[in-house]
């Protein structure tokens, strides 16, 4: 949002100013890079942390490398939203909600293979950042 004042109005001269204003983003956004960022540390840790406790095999470390590429990819969509302006905000939204997509299939992989309830509050998790980046608030402070 751009907005120019006339300098004389304000200061008693001639000439005119222009000023820049950045917009908050609101709660629904904050929450969602929040809950994003919580997901892929911590989901990050556990991954390497609890897989590395079962012993590593191939198919674990396939698991680990591939979990910590969907977190990195999570923190650099979480970086275009904070950072970013314009056009990458707004593709950083669909980066956050292809990042709720991906716990929630995660989680129904997990449920469905190999009953692991534990999962379930990561599967919440990738919902709400998936409905607060598809929110009316977040889209209209992305776009």
């Amino acid at each position: 949002m751009t907005s120019t004042t006339t300098a004389g109005a304000q200061h008693g001269t001639t000439g005119t100013h222009q000023t820049t204003a950045r917009r908050r983003p609101p709660a629904t956004a904050v929450v969602a890079i929040g809950l994003t960022v919580l997901a892929a540390v911590v989901g990050g840790y556990g991954a390497c942390y609890f897989t590395g406790l079962d012993g590593w095999t191939p198919i674990s470390e396939t698991f680990v490398v591939t979990y910590l590429a969907f977190s990195v990819f999570g923190l650099a969509v979480v970086g275009s939203m904070v950072f970013g302006s314009g056009s990458l905000r707004s593709a950083a939204r669909y980066g956050l909600a292809t990042y709720g997509v991906w716990m929630i299939g995660f989680t129904a992989f997990k449920l469905v293979r190999f009953s692991e309830y534990q999962a379930i509050p990561f599967g919440i998790v990738g919902l709400a950042i998936l409905v607060l980046s598809l929110s009316r608030p977040t889209r209209s402070w992305a776009n």
